[in-house]
């Protein structure tokens, strides 16, 4: 699962966050590289006793011992690491595992296209990271809890759902009737919205949207667990018009409008955990994501 977004690790500092109720420390070496690349290169000094471990948790310097003391094993729980489509990625299963035999990274092609423009953010959610993530695939909600910007609460059906399900996760289209956001958005109307879907593991959603004139924008969410009872949702945002940089400012915005209704939504849901809900067709992405992970 992602750790943090890139832009959040810097060259010259190490970086602490919280995932599933652990403590785990970002840094890169000299290069820019992360700290599991390029073994070595440089390490991170405990402000305890300075000691001073490396990418692979060895130690490489303890200053109140002889060199030839230091354990050669690694000390320290490390955890492969890659960097790819502006996150940086955790595998915490076995750090044996051969990369080639791990779950594949769950990065779309627009990620890393220069044919698209991408805003990056983060919010934090005082709620489980299921129900956070539950709700990127909740398209129902979509016409009530947005019903200011997108939303349609007067033709809030959704038409002709179709997904198929794989290894690593599901996909699918369905429609809903348009809404223009605003009178600026009235060139792009098109009388029904095409909506493509992708859940993939461990808890990753992508939603495009194609308007008029092929007008297309994609929210990519990754919801991480910060422990039991908080959650983060990090961003990316890709859009195929209006690319200038200028733009970002104001949609980075807009994302992040958008979250905190979901935000106030999801963290008032009592009790959190539900096992007597009643479910309908349009919980269909929900459903097929929970018997996936089972």
């Amino acid at each position: 699962m992602h750790a943090t977004l890139s832009s959040k690790l810097g060259d010259d500092k190490p970086l602490e966050v919280k995932i599933l109720g652990r403590t785990v420390v970002l840094f890169r070496d000299k290069d820019g590289w992360l700290s599991e690349s390029k073994e070595g290169k440089t390490c991170v000094v405990c402000p305890y006793h300075a000691w001073a471990f490396d990418g692979k948790g060895v130690l490489q310097d303890a200053p109140s011992s002889s060199k030839g003391q230091l354990p050669k094993r690694s000390m320290v729980r490390t955890y492969p690491v890659e960097e790819r489509g502006g996150f940086i990625w955790l595998f915490f299963g076995s750090s044996s595992m051969p990369a080639e035999e791990r779950p594949p990274i769950p990065v779309i092609p627009e990620l890393e296209s220069s044919q698209w423009q991408a805003v990056y953010g983060e919010m934090e959610f005082e709620a489980p990271h299921w129900n956070v993530y539950d709700n990127a695939l909740d398209f129902a909600h979509i016409h009530y809890v947005h019903s200011g910007s997108f939303g349609n609460p007067d033709k809030p059906e959704i038409l002709d759902m179709d997904l198929t399900r794989d290894t690593f996760g599901i996909s699918g289209s369905f429609k809903i009737h348009n809404k223009p956001v605003s009178p600026l958005w009235q060139w792009t109307k098109v009388p029904f919205v095409p909506v493509q879907v992708q859940a993939l593991l461990p808890m990753t959603s992508a939603v495009r949207i194609t308007l008029g004139f092929g007008v297309q924008m994609i929210t990519y969410v990754n919801t991480v667990p910060i422990d039991e009872h908080r959650s983060i949702n990090r961003f990316c945002l890709i859009r195929n018009f209006a690319t200038s940089p200028v733009m970002d400012s104001f949609v980075e915005q807009e994302m992040l409008k958008i979250l905190g209704e979901d935000k106030v939504m999801v963290e008032s849901l009592k009790p959190e955990d539900t096992p007597f809900e009643v479910s309908l067709e349009a919980d269909l992405p929900q459903i097929m994501f929970r018997r996936l992970r089972q």
